[in-house]
């Protein structure tokens, strides 16, 4: 778990970027800040009436909600397996951080 209880987010599944965030604003996703990929898109607020009481703990479940979902997109197919061997790579580097 990283910050605010959010996953650690995998590498852009489009360029293999370690340097993706997540954005929150009318909706909450995740953006590769390299390539511009970004998705999936969820929306916390709604049904619910977004209040000064509310709001962070709905922006939190958006973010988590955003992290998994980002994290289950699909890898192979996208990429040659030189590149999925580097990234894996790159994944146990951090992971023995």
């Amino acid at each position: 778990m990283t910050a605010g209880g959010v996953k650690k987010l995998r590498l852009c599944p489009f360029c293999g970027s370690d340097n993706v965030r997540i954005f929150v604003g009318g909706h909450v996703c995740v953006l590769c800040e390299d390539c511009g990929a970004s998705g999936p898109s969820v929306d916390p607020y709604y049904p619910y009436e977004v209040t000064e009481d509310n709001i962070d703990e709905l922006q939190e479940a958006g973010r988590k909600l955003a992290a998994s979902k980002w994290n289950l997109r699909p890898w192979e197919g996208n990429f040659w397996p030189e590149d999925l061997e580097r990234m894996d790579e790159k994944m146990e580097q951090e992971a023995d951080v």
